[in-house]
């Protein structure tokens, strides 16, 4: 092959999903409007992660709402791991700290601990009542206390439980009986 046909793009790439060409302004980059038209979307905040572990610290789900890189994931886990430190050993403990900006707020709760991290409007008080919620709805849900071994069993429920609590970032319900409804509109069994 020639030196000059190495640098040609190709008009067209080919989805691979089905056998048509996508010309190539329908891939590029987004524009400068769409990014700050994006940015100014989540102005408002969003939760950024919702994590469910063990007190070893041991994740059993956790859920990232923003595009984090394998390092930026580490640090939010290390920083929520640091919100629970101070509070070991007391029941249902809710200990609330920051991170980059951002508020990290834990909730132990028997060999549990949840996590929410968030930003903006998503602030320590209303990350601790989601994941309050959260915990509660799991209880119902679960039909007994969540303990490591229940959720792993109940994987498919405690997914539905997650999702809908937080989607995409957003909070969209934080009371148990709201949570349960929305689980079972989605076909969940509780």
């Amino acid at each position: 092959m020639p030196a000059a046909a190495e640098n040609v793009t190709p008009k067209y790439l080919y989805c691979s999903t089905r056998s048509s060409r996508i010309p190539p302004q329908l891939h590029a980059a987004p524009s400068a409007a769409a990014a700050a038209a994006h940015a100014k979307r989540h102005d408002a905040g969003r939760v950024q992660a919702l994590i469910i572990a063990t007190a070893n610290g041991h994740v059993l789900l956790e859920r990232f709402y923003e595009r984090f890189s394998n390092l930026d994931r580490a640090d939010i886990r290390v920083a929520c791991q640091q919100a629970l430190e101070k509070d070991l050993g007391t029941p249902e403990a809710e200990s609330v700290s920051r991170f980059r900006g951002a508020a990290v707020v834990s909730r132990t709760e028997g060999d549990l601990v949840y996590y929410a991290v968030g930003t903006g409007e998503y602030d320590e008080l209303t990350l601790a009542e989601a994941l309050r919620g959260l915990a509660a709805a799991l209880r119902e849900a679960m039909r007994k206390a969540p303990s490591e071994a229940v959720l792993l069993d109940h994987y498919a429920r405690l997914c539905l439980v997650v999702d809908e609590v937080v989607q995409e970032g957003v909070l969209d319900a934080a009371d148990k009986d709201a949570i349960l409804r929305g689980v079972k509109l989605r076909g969940g069994d509780v």
